[in-house]
């Protein structure tokens, strides 16, 4: 449900004026609904630690949820691309070590 809202939000042309992603919306909208469900816990659990393991559990997936897919690339392995990554390494561990 909250993936459609999303996705609603996305499409919308109201976000479309802002400069940011549509992934600040997101994780604001992530905030308040987090925030209501905590409001309910505490009021049932009285604001023991049990509060706030729900809060760091619901916040890690809804990270997870709210971020946008990252742009990986991937790329078959061939000894040009691993003679690469050494002469990367060896320059990165010469530049710092």
């Amino acid at each position: 449900m909250l993936r459609a809202l999303f996705i609603w939000l996305s499409e919308s042309k109201r976000l479309r004026r802002f400069a940011e992603h549509p992934a600040v919306a997101y994780e604001m909208l992530m905030d308040l609904a987090i925030l209501g469900v905590l409001m309910i816990l505490i009021r049932r659990w009285g604001g023991t630690g049990k509060v706030f393991w729900c809060y760091v559990l619901m916040y890690a997936v809804g990270r997870f949820f709210a971020e946008p897919e990252p742009d990986v690339v991937l790329r078959q392995p061939s000894f040009l691309w691993h003679w690469a990554k050494i002469g990367f390494e060896r320059m990165w561990l010469w530049r710092w070590f």
